[in-house]
């Protein structure tokens, strides 16, 4: 497979130092429980003949997510909840990008969590696009996103102080990304990126 921009198309690289990715699950009627991806790459394909994005894919180290409450943190990446030594990635993919306005755009893919592949949309915001004289144009956008735990296997329930866990995981990402020079050589790209390549 090629790992080279189309000329039609521009590849743009999260850069994760610039980059969040945050969740947060209620506990009781509370944001309780909270938390961040350390780890994770992405890609962007931007079709630069309409000015429209193509395709986004983000690949998260599981073993990279990190919860505020240490509780939670401690049982974040054992059986007890991501299971970090059976599924140490967490991967999204776009199956389809709806522009709703100039800066809006309804995300619809795959997510495969747990093991457990489902589709989800996200609501997405380009917030910027600043265009540089040597050609490495930075993009920023901001995505959010709401899923049930337990479609994706997510099972663990032992309550936090005396309160149950809720059910929804509310997922935030604020994301940079890096234009890539046409012809450029990506190198090693994460396996659960190689279909947004492809795009």
């Amino acid at each position: 497979m090629s790992r080279r921009s189309r000329r039609d198309r521009s590849l743009w690289v999260v850069d994760p130092a610039r980059s969040a990715i945050r969740f947060a699950v209620a506990v009781g009627h509370l944001a309780g429980v909270q938390g961040c991806c350390a780890r994770f790459s992405g890609l962007l394909v931007w079709d630069d003949r309409s000015g429209q994005p193509v395709a986004v894919g983000v690949e998260i180290d599981a073993g990279g997510v990190v919860a505020s409450q240490t509780q939670c943190d401690l049982r974040l990446h054992p059986g007890d909840f991501l299971d970090v030594e059976t599924y140490p990635t967490i991967t999204f993919g776009s199956r389809r990008l709806d522009v709703l306005r100039a800066d809006r755009i309804r995300v619809s893919g795959a997510l495969r969590l747990h093991g457990v592949v489902r589709p989800i949309e996200l609501e997405a915001t380009l917030a910027a696009i600043d265009p540089r004289p040597d050609g490495c144009d930075t993009m920023r956008f901001t995505a959010t996103t709401d899923i049930n735990r337990y479609d994706f296997g997510l099972r663990w329930s032992q309550p936090l102080d005396g309160v149950r866990i809720g059910d929804r995981i509310h997922i935030e990402l604020d994301i940079v990304a890096v234009r890539v020079e046409p012809g450029a050589d990506l190198g090693p790209v994460p396996a659960g990126l190689d279909p947004i390549l492809a795009s």
